[in-house]
């Protein structure tokens, strides 16, 4: 098949023109439902860590977007298109800004390893994600759910194991010592009780 019809989940079942829409109403709904951060001063901070990554890895800083929401569980992820969301309780969680290179490195790994688009295509169907691109009534139903499970489950192991792999090298070419995944992981494994990866 073409590029244009291989699209983001590897299927020939969405084009191009389908992916780019439900990336669009996936961030319009974020934007609805969720309040992004304005203090300047946690935003500075958090872009400059993502500048220094960027920097370092040779990424476009545009090509991924960060943003802060100001929610109060802990937590991080990405949606489809390139637009990671970090939560404040987290940030207040963590203990050095190496930390927040940490979370970062881990969630743009899933970004840049087509990890959101598979898991998606894999475990919540191609029809749902049809539906929620497609408007109409249904579709903003399906789109709370897409995020729903954006935001609460996790990876295979696998991919988890991938991102964490790349997330080191991200680090270490950005002058950030690894480590600091390592305590971004332990804090939260001590909030949600799962088990740590060896």
């Amino acid at each position: 098949p073409s590029h244009d019809t291989m699209g983001l989940f590897g299927l020939d079942t969405l084009s191009q023109k389908t992916e780019e829409k439900l990336e669009e109403l996936l961030w319009d709904a974020i934007q609805e439902s969720e309040e992004l951060c304005t203090d300047p001063e946690a935003n500075e901070a958090l872009q400059s860590m993502w500048q220094q990554i960027c920097e370092g890895n040779g990424l476009e800083h545009g090509s991924v977007q960060v943003h802060l929401v100001e929610d109060s569980e802990i937590n991080a992820f990405a949606l489809p298109g390139g637009h990671i969301l970090i939560h404040s309780a987290l940030v207040q969680h963590l203990e050095s800004p190496e930390e927040l290179a940490g979370v970062l490195g881990h969630e743009v790994a899933h970004v840049q390893l087509n990890h959101i688009s598979k898991k998606l295509a894999k475990e919540v169907g191609i029809s749902l994600l049809l539906s929620a691109a497609g408007g109409g009534s249904a579709a903003g139903e399906a789109i709370k759910e897409i995020i729903g499970y954006l935001s609460s489950s996790a990876y295979d192991r696998s991919l988890e194991k991938e991102a964490d792999l790349k997330s080191i090298e991200y680090l270490k070419n950005s002058g950030i010592h690894p480590k600091a995944l390592l305590g971004v992981m332990e804090k939260l494994e001590s909030e949600s009780q799962t088990d740590l990866p060896s």
